[in-house]
Formats: structure tokens, sequence, C-alpha cells
């Protein structure tokens, strides 16, 4: 059953077997146990197999399996898109015989750079990270997420994912 499950060969979606198991009633654990402090826990607090309960295991085990794939998708952030010949996130005024998928500012350049455009760049070749920080600041209205036309939540976004992408580049941190 397993191997025709693991091949697709089954009916059930692994999705399906998740969202059963983590909603499941047996799966909350009592207020008063000692592991209701560990959802969410980070690998130094917790390791998932080591967690009794369904749902602070299953959390605990996302966020460990999310976390390094932010870290590699605000890392993609630091040089150009191999894949799309037109993409200026890495600009230098000389190339210092490193021309591979380098380009030179030109005033042509400059003016393409926009939050907008960066919004648009994040979205797309950061689309994990994209979604986690727009969870964590996006305004929302029963539960969607609305644009405030005074504070628009992209242009603190595309702020926060260059900070981060910033501090993921070694030659900025010394």
């Amino acid at each position: 059953m397993v191997t025709s499950f693991l091949n697709k060969e089954s009916n059930v979606g692994m999705g399906e077997i998740i969202d059963l198991i983590y909603h499941h009633p047996q799966s909350r654990l009592p207020n008063d146990s000692p592991e209701a402090k560990l959802y969410f826990s980070p690998p130094d607090v917790a390791a998932p197999t080591k967690i009794a309960y369904a749902r602070p295991s299953m959390s605990t085990w996302a966020l460990q399996l999310v976390g390094p794939e932010m870290r590699r998708q605000i890392g993609t952030l630091t040089v150009n898109d191999p894949d799309d010949p037109d993409d200026i996130t890495q600009l230098r005024a000389s190339t210092n015989r490193c021309a591979r998928y380098i380009h030179l500012a030109t005033w042509d350049h400059l003016g393409r750079v926009s939050i907008p455009w960066m919004a648009r760049n994040y979205r797309r070749r950061a689309s994990g990270a994209w979604y986690i920080t727009e969870c964590m600041g996006a305004p929302t209205y029963n539960g969607a997420i609305v644009i405030c036309q005074r504070c628009l939540h992209p242009t603190v976004q595309v702020g926060v994912i260059s900070s981060l992408t910033l501090l993921s580049m070694q030659s900025s941190c010394g």
C-alpha cells in the first residue's frame, strides 16, 4: 500500500493525508502538555521526530523545511537570473574581468529599476519568500489581502526582501 501511494497509484493524495492528520481531533494536544509550547519550533529547540503529538510535530517539521528554502530563495536574489538575459538585479560599475551574467550600470538600466519592477521580480524569483512576507505584513479584510492606498504593502515587502538579500550576501557582511 505504501509503495502504491508513493508511486502515485493511489486515489488519495499526500496533501489529503496531511490535512486529515493535522485537523484530526486526536492530533490536538492538551493545554497542560509540556509539548504545548513546541508548535513551530526551530531545530535548536525540538526535532519533529521527538514530539509525540501530530500538530506540534507537523508544524515544527514544516517550519524546519520552509526556513532553509526561504534562505535559498533569498540567496538567488543576490545574482542575476541566468534564465533571463534582461534581468538587472545585479548592476556593476565595472566587470573586473567577471563578465558572466554581469550587467554594467547604464542610465537605461537605472531608469528601469523601480519598486514595482523589484516587486514583480521578487514575486517571480522568490515566490515563497514573497508569500511569507505578505502573510506577515499585508493588511487583510475577511481573510483576503487588501491593498491600502496610503501604504502599499508590496513596497514594504520589497524593503524587507531587499534587506534580507543584503544580509545574505557574504561580501556585504565582511
